[in-house]
Order: structure tokens, then C-alpha cells, then sequence
């Protein structure tokens, strides 16, 4: 049995749950690197504020509203702010391990959507050597189904219906229209209400990790797009065609580019498509809330070993590798990517992009400055996104906040973000120079009944105690 939950008052990235003597010491032996931090007051942080966070977040983890939750905070490229509580893997019949044990600093996570913009930034990449514009039709490095006259745009009618309407697609995609969203692509969430996702669903258009992802495009391709490329935003597949966009003009395997050109240079250690056997006891169990459990069942069910999970675990790595959805990584490896992108494209001495480059994929693409909520298609379940409020923009890879008030939530213009369909998050403030990640591993969440990525922000801006009201703040 596990003891009581305890706050760790070290300035480690503590665990707020602790095993007996007896259990698997081996558990605690950090094998993935350090993460160290400052004290709070040295970045113009709140100590006192910060901790704040403790209680609201082993709050979640004692009501069973989360399996474990991670938060890290951090100013001026120095993280400050780091804990861990719950568990790792709950010992059941759907868990990946045989015992419970408690999360740790180094445990992996699947982050999911927040590879978009690691795919993103290894496309961009490659815009700086000059191999492709953003205006460059994608049909030119994926072959001729992508040209307008081989594709069509669906108009009406509902697949179970049998009344489905095409019309001749108008605009050519680009290389800017599936960095965007604005492509016309879809996800498959909405076999209901999207009629595109429903042609998905009937044609088998799903990524599947045992099949390339060369092969999914070319079934992608096939289906109507759901509206006229770069006339309104909606979230879909588009990051995984960017994937397959860096295989096609590198001439390398798309992991391999990730592994060689990014993952390395910045000491991502623990971040790919597949954790291999000697890192598995570090995995952490997913689950799905479930939105109306049975009498004594549990809001959290353990999905570790479903199908969907499976090929993280495999015997081999996947042959196919998302760059919309597909990656592992710990707090640490995603700390590095977050502080490179602060730093403007560098960090530690590896330079991957430019500072010119970091800050135009860091502005809003959208068309006339419009956020993503001005461009959304009339579907009448809404579209699925990993944030929908006003005066978010999109960037290069991430939502871009155009309008700090119009989504009645504090930040500042220019705040970068993207989250994770396990409800993981990540935010950097250019401004404040603030960055916040938040790892767990929760699937089929709402998130307006449990606001948990809201107000880790409230928690996060109310520490802020190193400068007059009104003024720009000031790089120590």
C-alpha cells in the first residue's frame, strides 16, 4: 500500500507520494537528467505564491480527478518551479506495471499534440536553407493528388445519408495552409456532426503506426476537403502531412530528422516515438475520464494496454511516426525545446533556426490578423481544438494570444501555446519571459468542467512579484 501523500520542501522536483521501504527502491534511482532549480526570488518569482500550486494540484490527485500531475514554472530561462504528484502507473490489470508506482522526475509521458510543434520547427528548419516557401503548392514534394484539379471540397449532404455534394477544389494547398490548419483538412473526431469525418471513418483514413505515413496521406488526400484552402481554421491532420513535408524535401526518415536535427542538439534524451524496453519502467499509464462512471467505478480508466497504446510499447519502434500526435518525452526534454524557442532558436550552444525565424513562426499566419475562433467552419458539434478562445491567433506550430482580453483569460499578447490530448499543456510568454508545462496523462477530458491549463496561468501570474505595474520587465 502506498503511504500518504507529502509536499516535498526540496527545491528538487520533488514527488508528492512516496513507496515504503519495502517496495521497489528502485523507482527512485533518477536515470534521465537532472532537472535543477533556482530559487524563485532570483527570476522576480513569489516563492510564497508559487507554492499556491501544491494544494490545487495534489487536490486533483486526491479526488481522483487526475491520475498524477506534473507542473513546471519557470523566468528568464531558468526553471524554478517543479513537482510531481500521484502516480505513475497504478498497479491495475490495465496498467503497464505490475505495483503501483509513484511518479518521478524523469517518468515519460505522451505529449501527443504538443509534437506539433517540434514537426513544425524541423520544417522550418529547412525553410532557412531555402529548400521550399510557404507558398509553395505541397503537390510539388507530395506528388500530383495534391494539385486543386485531382481534389474536391465537400459542399453538403451527410455520408449516412447518401446525399454527400462536392465542388471543385479552388485554391491549391500550400506549404502554409497545413502549417496553419487552414488547408481543409480534418481529424476524424466528429462521425456525427463533420461530414468529412464521417468519409474518414467510412474510407479507413487513420493513422495507423503500422503503416507508413506516406500511405496515409495518400488515402488523405482522397476524401473532400471540408472547406476551400485558407478560408477558415479547423483542426486536423495537417501536422502529419508537415511530417511527411520534412521526409519528402530532407530525403531523410522523418524520426531520423527529429532524432539527428533536434532531439540531440538540444539533449532531448528521453523524447521519440517509442519507448524502448529499458526505459519502460519509467512510462506512465494513460487513461480516459470517463464522463458518467458506474456506481464505484472509478472517473479514471486505465487504457495503458488498448489497442491505441500499444505501439508505444511494441517490439519495434513504429512504422509510421506522427508529427501531428506521435511523440514521448519527459519534463525535461520538453523543458529544452521550451527554452530554445524562448531563447530565440539557440540554447546551450546548438543553434537550430535563426532569432528571425523563431519570432515569424511566433506571429499570427491567420489571414487579415483574424483569431482562430473568427475562422472556424459552421459544424454543428463545433471544432475540436486544443484551445477555441478569442483572440487566439495561429502561428507556425502554436496558438499565438492577438487579444489578451477577448478570452477573458490572463497572459499577454504574444503568449505562445499548444497542449496535448492527454491534457498536457506548455505556454511561454515572450513578454514576461515566463515559460509553464504541465504533464498528465488523461484522455476524453472537458476541459470547461475541470479548467485545469486556465488556472495554472492564474497560479503562474499571480507569483510575479519584480516590477511596477505598467512597465516592461526587465532581463536580469
Amino acid at each position: 500500500s502506498l503511504s500518504p501523500p507529502f509536499l516535498s520542501p526540496s527545491l528538487g522536483c520533488g514527488l508528492a507520494w512516496t513507496l515504503p521501504l519495502a517496495a521497489n527502491q528502485a523507482s527512485f534511482v533518477m536515470e534521465g537528467p537532472k532537472i535543477k532549480l533556482r530559487e524563485p526570488a532570483s527570476v522576480g518569482l513569489s516563492s510564497e505564491r508559487l507554492d499556491r500550486l501544491d494544494a490545487y494540484l495534489q487536490g486533483l490527485v486526491d479526488e481522483g480527478k487526475r491520475p498524477n500531475a506534473m507542473a513546471m514554472v519557470g523566468r528568464f530561462g531558468q526553471p524554478v518551479y517543479c513537482k510531481s504528484f500521484g502516480l505513475q502507473n497504478d498497479g491495475s490489470a490495465g496498467s503497464l506495471s505490475v505495483a503501483p508506482l509513484p511518479i518521478r522526475e524523469d517518468s515519460i509521458f505522451r505529449i501527443y499534440s504538443m509534437t506539433k510543434p517540434i514537426t513544425s520547427l524541423a520544417l522550418m528548419m529547412l525553410y532557412e536553407e531555402g529548400k521550399f516557401l510557404l507558398t509553395d503548392p505541397i503537390w510539388l514534394y507530395l506528388g500530383e493528388s495534391w494539385k486543386k484539379k485531382n481534389m474536391s471540397v465537400w459542399k453538403s449532404g451527410f455520408p449516412k445519408d447518401g446525399n454527400v455534394e462536392t465542388q471543385s477544389c479552388e485554391n491549391t494547398v500550400t506549404v502554409l495552409h497545413v502549417l496553419t490548419h487552414t488547408a481543409g483538412l480534418s481529424y476524424g473526431f466528429d462521425i456525427t456532426g463533420n461530414p468529412v469525418d464521417a468519409m474518414y471513418k467510412a474510407g479507413g483514413v487513420e493513422l495507423n503506426p503500422n503503416r507508413t505515413v506516406e500511405e496515409f496521406v495518400e488515402k488523405l488526400v482522397k476524401v473532400p476537403l471540408l472547406f476551400q484552402p485558407g478560408s477558415a481554421w479547423h483542426y486536423g491532420y495537417n501536422t502529419d502531412v508537415c511530417g511527411m513535408l520534412v521526409e519528402a524535401i530532407s530525403g531523410m526518415p522523418f524520426c531520423q530528422f527529429l532524432q539527428q536535427r533536434i532531439f540531440e542538439p538540444l539533449g532531448m534524451v528521453d523524447t521519440g516515438f517509442w519507448v524502448p524496453p529499458e526505459k519502460r519502467h519509467r512510462f506512465c499509464d494513460n487513461y480516459w475520464e470517463l464522463a458518467k462512471p458506474l456506481p464505484g467505478q472509478s472517473k479514471l480508466w486505465n487504457i495503458s494496454k488498448k489497442r491505441e497504446n500499444r505501439h508505444f510499447v511494441g517490439d519495434e519502434p513504429p512504422t509510421g511516426c506522427s508529427g501531428g500526435g506521435g511523440l514521448v518525452s519527459t519534463m525535461h526534454d520538453y523543458m529544452r525545446f521550451c527554452l530554445m524557442i524562448l531563447n530565440g532558436g539557440e540554447l546551450d550552444g546548438a543553434r537550430l533556426v535563426s532569432v528571425k525565424t523563431i519570432e515569424f513562426m511566433a506571429s499570427n499566419h491567420l489571414p487579415h490578423d483574424k483569431d482562430m475562433a473568427g475562422m472556424l467552419p459552421p459544424l454543428p458539434h463545433g471544432s475540436y481544438s486544443e484551445t477555441s478562445a478569442a483572440g487566439e491567433g495561429f502561428g507556425l506550430g502554436f496558438s499565438v494570444k492577438v487579444n489578451n482580453t477577448a478570452g477573458h483569460q490572463i497572459g499577454s499578447d504574444g503568449l505562445l501555446m499548444w497542449g496535448g490530448a492527454a491534457h498536457t499543456v506548455f505556454w511561454l510568454d515572450p513578454q514576461e519571459q515566463l515559460f509553464c508545462i504541465w504533464m498528465t496523462q488523461t484522455m476524453g477530458y472537458d476541459e470547461r468542467a475541470l479548467p485545469v491549463r486556465h488556472k495554472l496561468r492564474n497560479f503562474v501570474y499571480a507569483s510575479i512579484a519584480d516590477r511596477k505595474p505598467f512597465q516592461p520587465v526587465a532581463r536580469l
